[in-house]
């Protein structure tokens, strides 16, 4: 599930300055770690997917390395972006994601599924996909269809603190179609969508507020990220 909101982080300063890099940032199953080289006096700031203000980061220091709890009231930093800053917030080095998951991954009894052949489709009728034995099939998933806007939903998921209305009809579609194209030995890829609305909807959370519905082709818009 994508994550939807982030949170204001407390902020205290580490010593370590220009020239500045951020080597590597990592992830565990309780820490965001972040490997960096600097000289004299510095930040580390974090910056959330749809939020462009750099928050400075409560932490420990050690040289070169820095360890951040994961989790903050409910929020998971997984997704946020870790730069460095001088001591006016002057940016010294290019922000960087997570890119080392290799600690999750060993907690992952899966590994990456691989089709069985080439032949693939992009399946409309999963009847037929089983009939052509298809081996890879992807699907299109309309993202906002999954969420219940309504105001007694009746389903919430908690997502980084926030109770959110799931359409527990469209989970269920999915599931009914994934589980009858697994069972047919094939590896699945969900592509994930954003179909405008018909008509304008101000109150609309998925769709950039810059999205012109009359020209969006096939009916797409970018992912509300402001």
């Amino acid at each position: 599930m994508i994550r939807l909101l982030c949170f204001a982080l407390t902020f205290s300063a580490i010593a370590f300055a220009e020239p500045a890099k951020i080597i590597e940032v990592s992830a565990t199953r309780d820490a965001i770690i972040i490997e960096f080289e600097a000289e004299g006096r510095c930040f580390i700031a974090e910056t959330s997917v749809y939020d462009e203000g750099l928050k400075r980061v409560d932490m420990d220091a050690q040289p070169g390395r820095v360890s951040v709890p994961r989790f903050v009231d409910g929020t998971d930093r997984l997704y946020n972006t870790f730069r460095l800053i001088s001591t006016n917030n002057g940016a010294l080095s290019e922000p960087r994601c997570v890119t080392n998951l290799s600690a999750l991954q060993s907690e992952d009894p899966f590994s990456f599924p691989s089709p069985r052949s080439i032949k693939g489709l992009q399946v409309q009728m999963v009847d037929d996909a089983v009939a052509l034995g298809v081996k890879h099939a992807a699907l299109n998933v309309n993202l906002p269809s999954i969420i219940d806007r309504g105001d007694s939903p009746a389903e919430t998921w908690n997502v980084d603190g926030v109770d959110i209305g799931i359409n527990m009809g469209t989970i269920g579609h999915f599931d009914n179609q994934i589980r009858t194209l697994t069972d047919a030995g094939m590896t699945v890829a969900l592509i994930m969508l954003n179909y405008t609305p018909s008509a304008p909807d101000p109150g609309n959370p998925w769709i950039h507020p810059a999205t012109n519905l009359e020209e969006s082709p096939h009916h797409l818009g970018q992912f509300n990220l402001t």
